[in-house]
Formats: C-alpha cells, sequence, structure tokens
C-alpha cells in the first residue's frame, strides 16, 4: 500500500481526471481519488494539479498512438490499471469457519464484481482464489489483503515490462538496415533518511550502488587502466571504487540477496541477523573498510543494521526483509488470469498455461534482483554509456531551498571531481592503428591512395604532420591513436568530409570523360573538321593547328628548362621568352609557378613548424628597420621552453590550477625593480591565455597577468634587451620583492592572480596598492615580444600596441616614471648590456 505521505504512480491520477466521463464509466471509476485506497494521501489534490493531470493525460494518450496502439488496446490498458485501483477497495473482514479456522469475507462484492467485468474473469472465481489457498478451505484476511496487494503489484509491474517491450518492437530497426541503436535507462535517485528504511528502499539503494559501480568502472577505472596499457604519461586520478559493496550485495554465493535467498523459507528475523552477522565478520576480516556495521545489542532492540553505500551509510529495518521477499504470485492466481479474457492478460500471466512444462512458481524479489544485475551488467559491457546526473537542491524535496553542503557531498558521492579532471586532460577519441590510418589516409599524399611506410605507426605520424592540427593533439599508444579535444575531432571530420567530395569529383570527371570519348559521334555533334568544304575553312584548320603546336612547344620546353634548383622559394631563375605572343603567358606562369614552389615548400612543414614561421614573419613585420638587435635574432630559432618547464611536476600541478596548460614561453629573465633599478633573475612564462611571473625555485606563481590586460610593449630602437610590458590600470594585491619601493610585509594572493581583490595588512594607510608596469631584461626579447604579441591578438582579438622609442612613460604604482634610453657608446658598456640610473621620476638606461 501506498505510503499516506506520498502520492502513488502519477497515471492513476492523469485517468481519474483527465479521462472523459464515458470512459471513466466504462472503467467503473469515479473522479475523486479519494474514493481509492490505493490513492488516499495527505497531499491533497488542488486544482492546479487536475489541470495539469488532463493536459498531462491527452499527452499519454498521443503516446500511445505513436506506438502504434489501437482504440481498443489503448482501453485494455486502461481497463487494467482501473482493476489495481479496485483491487485496492476491496475490503476483507476476518471470519471464524465452522472447524474453527481463521478465514475471511469480502464484504463490498460489487467491487469484487465490477473488478471481475474489467478483468474478463467470473467475480465467484475471483473471489475464490483471493479468499483460499490450495492447501486449506480458507486463508486469514491478512493473508488475503496480501494477496490482493501482491496480484495489484504484479499486474502494475507486468503492464509496464509489457510497454516497454512493446515500445522497443515499434522503434527497432529491421534486420535488413545495419543501424545503431540508442538506449534509455530512468533510474530512481538514492533514498537516503535519518529513519530507518526497508526492504523496498534497500532494492532501491542497491540498484543504484550497481549503477554508480558500472559509470565508475567505465569513466575512471577503464579508462585510466587503458591508458596505462597504453604505456601513455598519465597521473593516476584516485577515486572511490565501491565495488566491495556490490560484492557484498550481489555476490552468487554470501552475498546479501543469497541470504535473502537461502531464508526464503524461514521467516526468522533472528536467524536473518546472524546470518547477516557473520557476513559482516567476513568482510571486516577480509579488508579495513567497514561495509556492514550491527552489534548484538542493535539486533535484540530495534533490529536494524547499517549499510555503507556509495552515498553514506544507511540504516535498514530487518522486519520487512523476509516478508517482502516472499512475495511470490499464487500459482491460482495465474491460472486465473490467464485463462480471462482479457486480451492482454494471457500475455502478462504466462506462467498460468497449463500446457507449460515448467512450474507456475515465481521467483522471490532477491533472485530477481541479482537475476537483474547480471543481465544489466551484461548489457551495458561493450557499449559506450552516457551518464546524467541529477543533483537535488536539498534533502527535503522542498521548491527555492538550497543546500550548499547537500550539493556539495552529491558532488563527492559521484565522483563528478574525478570525472571532469579526466575528461579534461584525458582524451576524448581514439582509435587503432589500422582504423585511424584507414578512415583518414586520404587527407595526406603520404598514404593516400597507398601508405608509402610498411609500418603503420610511422604512416600515421606521417599523416598527422600534413594535417592542419596542433601535433599535440594527437597521442601514440602501443596499438592506439588518441585525440586530446572534441574540436581536434571534429576538424578531422570535417577535412575527411571535403577531401571524400573532391574524391567524389574526381570519379565522376574521369567517368564523364570516358563516357565522351567512347559515345559514337551524332550526326549533329560532328567535329568541325569532317564538315569543311572550302579553302578558307581548310586555312582556318591549318592556322589552329599550327598555334596549337606552338603552344605546346613552348609548354614543353619551359617544362624541360626547369630544374629542380629552381623549385628554391628565393630562386629568380625563369626561362627567357621565345615567343612574343606568348608574352603575358609567360608572364602569368611565371607567378603561378613563383606561387607553386613557395606552398610546396610550406607543405614541408608541420603544424609546429608553420607557427614558428608564423612567429619569425611577425617578428619582422613588428622590428624590421626599428630595432637594431632584430638582425641578430633571424638566425636563432624561437625555442619557447628554454628550461623545459612542461616536463617539471610542479608546473603540471599548478598549470592545472591555473588552467594555463599550454606554455608558449619560459625562460629565466632580470626583473629590473622600480626603486634602485636593480636586476632580480625571476621565471617568466608566457601562455596561450596569460603571463606569468613565478619563484625559479619553488615555481610558486607571484603574478598571473591576462593577456587581454597588456595593451602595449615598449622597447628602444638600440641593441638592449629591455622590454616593458604596461598593465591596465588596477589597484592590487601584490607581493613586493625586498628592494621594492615598499618595504611591508603582504599575505600573497592564494592563485597569484595581479588582480586579486582583497584586503591589504601592512603599514600603508591604503587598502589598495597599485602595482604598475613590469620591466624586464632578457637574451630573448625579440622572441617574448613576438609571442606575446601573437598571444594578446588571440585572446582579444586586437593586437597590442608596440611602442618602438627612446623615450615614454610608465606606470610604477601610483608614479608616473619616464623612462629615457640613451647610445652613449661608452667604453664600459659592452654592446646589449645596460647601466640604469634611477632618479625620481626618471629611469635612465645607458646603452
Amino acid at each position: 500500500m501506498q505510503s499516506m505521505l506520498n502520492r502513488n504512480f502519477h497515471i492513476f491520477y492523469h485517468l481519474i481526471y483527465g479521462a472523459d466521463i464515458h470512459l471513466l464509466k466504462s472503467l467503473k471509476l469515479t473522479r475523486n481519488s479519494e474514493n481509492y485506497v490505493y490513492l488516499r494521501c495527505s497531499n491533497r489534490i488542488k486544482q492546479i494539479d487536475i489541470v495539469n493531470f488532463q493536459s498531462e493525460y491527452q499527452s499519454i494518450k498521443y503516446g500511445f498512438e505513436m506506438l502504434g496502439l489501437d482504440e481498443s488496446e489503448i482501453t485494455n490498458i486502461f481497463k487494467i490499471i482501473s482493476s489495481i485501483l479496485k483491487l485496492g477497495n476491496l475490503n476483507m473482514v476476518p471470519t471464524n469457519n465452522i472447524d474453527g479456522t481463521e478465514g475471511c469475507i469480502i464484504t463490498n462484492d460489487y467491487e469484487l464484481y465490477e473488478l471481475g467485468e474489467l478483468l474478463g474473469t467470473d467475480g465467484e472465481s475471483l473471489k475464490k482464489v483471493l479468499t483460499s489457498s490450495a492447501l486449506s478451505s480458507g486463508i486469514s484476511a491478512k493473508e488475503a489483503r496480501h494477496n490482493k496487494d501482491i496480484l495489484a503489484q504484479s499486474l502494475y509491474t507486468r503492464l509496464f515490462a509489457w510497454l516497454i517491450a512493446r515500445f522497443n518492437q515499434s522503434v527497432k530497426a529491421e534486420a535488413k538496415y545495419k543501424r545503431r541503436n540508442l538506449g534509455i535507462l530512468d533510474a530512481f535517485g538514492f533514498d537516503y533518511s535519518d529513519n530507518q528504511l526497508d526492504w523496498d528502499n534497500f532494492v532501491l539503494n542497491s540498484c543504484n550502488d550497481k549503477i554508480h559501480n558500472l559509470l565508475i568502472t567505465t569513466t575512471l577505472k577503464d579508462e585510466q587502466h587503458e591508458y596505462a596499457m597504453e604505456r601513455l604519461q598519465w597521473c593516476l586520478i584516485p577515486f572511490y571504487d565501491n565495488t566491495s559493496v556490490c560484492e557484498l550485495i550481489f555476490k552468487t554465493r554470501g552475498g546479501l540477496l543469497s541470504i535473502m535467498d537461502d531464508l526464503i523459507l524461514d521467516s526468522n528475523t533472528m536467524m536473518v541477523f546472524k546470518r547477516i552477522c557473520a557476513l559482516q565478520r567476513q568482510y571486516s576480516s577480509s579488508s579495513s573498510e567497514e561495509r556492514i556495521s550491527t552489534a548484538v545489542e542493535q539486533i535484540t532492540l530495534n533490529d536494524t543494521f547499517m549499510l555503507n553505500h556509495f552515498m553514506g551509510p544507511v540504516k535498514y529495518n530487518i522486519n520487512t526483509f523476509v516478508e517482502k521477499n516472499k512475495n511470490s504470485l499464487n500459482p491460482v492466481l495465474c491460472s486465473t488470469m490467464y485463462n480471462s479474457t482479457h486480451p492482454l492478460l494471457k500475455s502478462l500471466f504466462p506462467e498460468g498455461n497449463p500446457g507449460r512444462i515448467s512450474s507456475c512458481t515465481v521467483s522471490n524479489p532477491a533472485s530477481q534482483l541479482r537475476v537483474w544485475a547480471e543481465a544489466f551488467s551484461a548489457t551495458l559491457s561493450g557499449r559506450h554509456c552516457h551518464y546524467i546526473t541529477c543533483i537535488s537542491p536539498n534533502r527535503h524535496c522542498q521548491a527555492n531551498l538550497f543546500d550548499a553542503s547537500f550539493v556539495q557531498q552529491q558532488v563527492r558521492w559521484f565522483s563528478l571531481v574525478e570525472i571532469v579532471r579526466l575528461r579534461r586532460s584525458g582524451f576524448c577519441y581514439r582509435l587503432t592503428f589500422e582504423e585511424f590510418l584507414n578512415r583518414y589516409k586520404m587527407l595526406s599524399p603520404a598514404t593516400w591512395p597507398r601508405p608509402r611506410y610498411g609500418n603503420t605507426a610511422r604512416s600515421i605520424r606521417a599523416l598527422v604532420v600534413c594535417l592542419p592540427i596542433p601535433s599535440g593533439e594527437f597521442m601514440y599508444g602501443v596499438t592506439k591513436v588518441f585525440v586530446r579535444s572534441p574540436r581536434s575531432v571534429w576538424e578531422l571530420e570535417q577535412l575527411r568530409a571535403e577531401r571524400l567530395n573532391q574524391l567524389a569529383a574526381l570519379v565522376q570527371e574521369a567517368w564523364h570523360r570516358h563516357k565522351r570519348q567512347n559515345h559514337p559521334y551524332s550526326l549533329s555533334n560532328k567535329p568541325k573538321h569532317l564538315r569543311i568544304n572550302d579553302t578558307l575553312s581548310a586555312a582556318k584548320c591549318i592556322t589552329r593547328t599550327v598555334l596549337t603546336w606552338q603552344k605546346r612547344q613552348y609548354l614543353l620546353k619551359l617544362s624541360r628548362s626547369l630544374s629542380p634548383a629552381t623549385e628554391s622559394p628565393i630562386s629568380r631563375a625563369w626561362v627567357t621568352l621565345s615567343h612574343a605572343r606568348f608574352a603575358h603567358t609567360h608572364y602569368l606562369l611565371e607567378t603561378l609557378y613563383h606561387k607553386w614552389r613557395c606552398h610546396k615548400y610550406r607543405n614541408k612543414f608541420d603544424q609546429t613548424s608553420r607557427n614558428r614561421m608564423r612567429e619569425k614573419v611577425t617578428a619582422s613585420f613588428i622590428f624590421k628597420n626599428r630595432k637594431a638587435s632584430y638582425s641578430q635574432s633571424v638566425a636563432h630559432p624561437f625555442i619557447g621552453d628554454y628550461v623545459n618547464l612542461r616536463q617539471h611536476t610542479q608546473w603540471k600541478k599548478t598549470a592545472m590550477q591555473c588552467e594555463d596548460h599550454h606554455v608558449v614561453f619560459a625562460d629565466i629573465v632580470n626583473k629590473i625593480t622600480r626603486s634602485n633599478g636593480k636586476f632580480v633573475p625571476t621565471l617568466l612564462v608566457i601562455s596561450t591565455k596569460s603571463m606569468l611571473i613565478l619563484d625559479q625555485r619553488t615555481l610558486q606563481v607571484k603574478y598571473r597577468v591576462p593577456a587581454a590586460d597588456i595593451y602595449r610593449l615598449s622597447l628602444s630602437p638600440f641593441l638592449d634587451n629591455v622590454a616593458v610590458f604596461h598593465i591596465k590600470s588596477a589597484y592590487v594585491r601584490c607581493v613586493e620583492e625586498e628592494d621594492d619601493d615598499y618595504g611591508g610585509e603582504w599575505s600573497p594572493s592564494p592563485s597569484g592572480c595581479l588582480f586579486h581583490q582583497g584586503p591589504v595588512v601592512g603599514p600603508s594607510d591604503s587598502t589598495y596598492k597599485k602595482k604598475g608596469d613590469f620591466v624586464l631584461q632578457t637574451n630573448h626579447v625579440i622572441e617574448i615580444v613576438t609571442k606575446l604579441f601573437l598571444v594578446i591578438q588571440n585572446v582579444s582579438g586586437s593586437p597590442p600596441d608596440v611602442n618602438i622609442s627612446t623615450r615614454f612613460d610608465a606606470s610604477f604604482g601610483d608614479q608616473t616614471v619616464t623612462i629615457a634610453f640613451k647610445y652613449l657608446g661608452l667604453p664600459d658598456i659592452a654592446p646589449g648590456q645596460i647601466k640604469i640610473v634611477r632618479k625620481t621620476n626618471k629611469m635612465e638606461i645607458f646603452v
């Protein structure tokens, strides 16, 4: 029976308040849910609920029609639903039989006969099977009510299973078509309460444990195991594994459900507890983790035991376990339902068929739950599953109430943080070497139409080099290729689709050319040279032939004259013109040939080399004829990571916190202090999102400046290696070096962010301190400015201002200082070295 605190299944209310009066009359129902025992609850039906029930009833009926159910089948379904409500209204009253045994009678016979009409059976026979058993003439009222409730439960459960099977049959693809199938499992949430729960709650929570175990196994355990088997560089993500709890519940021998099966014929609660205690001692001795917490005092006093599910410990009352585990349907009831005239009952109760060899006995709920768990695991094995986790805002199911601590607990229970870390740092797509090569081999001349290399892994590396995707997006295991981001997978598929269209057009062109060449000439399509009738036409034909011959000779001579040495993009060699009539063509061919050899030269580079070339071109655009030290950097390749920061373990942790995964530049530079112009060695890191200044020994983040907040880069036109980074004005909390202007003690920002807002504790009267611009000196000033120029352009959409001048202003906290570069050619200053003199509102740098 339904709890008085909660409503029953929605379909009952939809039918009562949504169906028209004629259908309700044929179903023997009235439009009042309080008239039915199964629907009585303290949560009263409101007028707004009735309006919603009416619209939802129409949606359900429309859904039945979309499944292919006709009007008679829909009516038969509603008859079974109505019969469940009628069963709940049967009133069983205890009586004394002639032989002194306890019996029962049904006081409201009219409900019984209406029930018989709905189920298509005789009311008297239905009364007999509900109030008697095969071994005795009569049963008690309690047993009769138990039979009634079990029949109602079986009707609803089997009708629901029949609808699911009918739905799957209607959407099933035909056997001659090979299609992918999508399965949806809607599972009820975990049932947790401070009170003691019963068998129904135990079944629900056990199913949730099994589903969560499959989620953890497929998303965290198996995937990280695959990374280890493929020998990828991977930091193991720890997570809570509830496999031991699932084994404790679903183990075939010695598990909780197995104990319930063994004690199906013994209703002694104490015996059940003894078996559970023995199971607790067995698991406590085999593992340090507590699974079941029981005590003899708890057994004798309140008949409870505690089970640690993945969402925390839950107390259960053992009293209903044995009773509800015996909820098997009477074989006589199965036979009565099968022999009824209702069209659906024969398929809902096949065990009632007397011609079946198997017994009519139905397995108990514990064994059914264990069989379901095994079938569920087998169904999901080998399939790609997506899980949608619902987070409850509070424990009381109240609107407009958000419990932050409870939400955080659910995030930890469901291991969402670990799953997000895996998705962010792991790989979203993987294929074996053969599958990857067969799917994308048309994207590279090195692998199409056949790979040039016998080694599959080498062919794949040659293929990846030709793709306009960074090589860091691909990782090679022992047998598989892993792709990191979904965008790279999308770009791969787009390139493949475009290439397939090109290949299809090539096949079409070849087919049409073949068709034209082999098609017999019709009378109207004969060539013109067959219709020459006079000398003028012959002269024109000869002229065209000579001109065609001259063009062919010109092109042949041109092709023979071009040696491999002329394929260099800096070569200016070209053939001398021999025919004046081809002057314009000669010029066009020279231009096209130069573009072709440049294109061929660019194709030799992978994506990383193209990016470096792009940086070199950008450096030329910024510094050529403007900075004296630029010519010295042309022959020097831009390496970027000069300290091998990407492989440092501490940096990986710092990058995960700051989300600065991609390092563009990293090197030890000299930070010029604002107070006296001294050099302080520090580690400068430029990522794709920001500029970071770190301690060179501990790698602690001192400052993190978002790239969009750097609006200008200033340098001198001389040989010095000084650059000034102008930051947008902001009052910030910061950490100063020992020789900076301010000597107070400051607490650094936890994240090291330059623009972290927070109270300042120090001798200053102001609450915030204005940091100002950065002045850095490095041997790679051209590379730093170029890379930072491109990073800012990619982040903000517009490039920063690059100011190359001998004099400009800079912001040092609340003070504006003029930085002046002076080239004096002093004998004590070597080329590229500098000497700094700090004055009140001026900083002079002698080169």
